[in-house]
């Protein structure tokens, strides 16, 4: 979805709105867009994962598993330098 034109301090420009958040009374489940149809000329608005269903929530809750993992490996390894550490003083 092309909006503008937009007038700033640098003069007129033309925005491409790739996704919209916090639009579920405008948009429904749809708030990406993508290019679709013949030579990408169409917009075709698509599902946050970039499917017509659900969310991300699976994507999301792998990542978060991740982070906290390496963040309690990273703690782990941290107090046992600093347990060595405290050791040689």
């Amino acid at each position: 979805h092309v909006a503008g034109p937009i007038e700033t301090d640098y003069g007129y420009h033309l925005l491409i709105v790739e996704e919209r958040t916090n639009c579920a009374q405008l948009d429904g489940v749809y708030s990406k867009i993508v290019r679709g149809g013949d030579n990408g000329a169409k917009a075709v608005y698509v599902g946050p994962s970039g499917n017509e269903e659900g969310s991300d929530f699976s994507r999301i809750a792998v990542q978060q598993l991740a982070l906290w993992t390496g963040i309690f490996v990273a703690g782990g390894i941290l107090a046992e330098l600093a347990a060595k550490a405290a050791d040689v003083i």
